[in-house]
């Protein structure tokens, strides 16, 4: 008999594993007048309880946009394999935390560093998760589009959801 816990804990660590490997992801939320606005962000972290940690300006629309409804939704994607993340965002202006997750790389968006008074992170606590993964990589992905093509059978790819918190 197979353990459901010991299944859900390896569904989340795959979870938080493609989230970790992302360089890049789409951060959704609304602006308050029913549009949904999505933007390229670098996660810094993902952590074990399924937080993933942005750097942001604080003072900027994106973060009002957060504070003001704070559901967000993360979308990542590698090759073939597809994420999303549904969530409660917090912007939070916390330098010991901007210090911890300082990299060379945020200098293009803040290039005064991290001691920028307008710099904060945005921390979305992930409540539920789904991914779709074509097995096999992009070349396998391509070929079983090109099959489903000449054979008329839908594409398939592997399919979970989970509840992170």
């Amino acid at each position: 008999m197979s353990d459901p816990d010991h299944a859900d804990e390896k569904l989340r660590e795959k979870v938080l594993g493609i989230a970790r490997s992302a360089r890049f992801c789409m951060v959704t939320v609304s602006n308050g007048a029913d549009d949904l606005l999505s933007r390229p962000m670098t996660p810094q972290e993902v952590s074990g309880e399924g937080e993933v940690w942005f750097l942001i300006d604080t003072t900027g629309e994106q973060a009002a946009q957060v504070m003001a409804n704070p559901a967000v939704n993360l979308a990542f994607v590698d090759s073939s394999t597809w994420l999303s993340i549904s969530g409660e965002g917090k912007v939070v202006s916390d330098k010991d935390k901007v210090e911890e997750l300082w990299s060379s790389a945020a200098e293009a968006w803040f290039p005064t560093g991290p001691s920028d008074p307008r710099l904060g992170v945005l921390c979305v606590r992930g409540k539920s998760a789904e991914y779709w993964d074509a097995p096999g990589g992009r070349i396998a992905t391509v070929l079983s589009f090109i099959k489903a093509k000449a054979t008329g059978e839908a594409l398939t790819a592997d399919n979970e959801a989970i509840r992170l918190g």
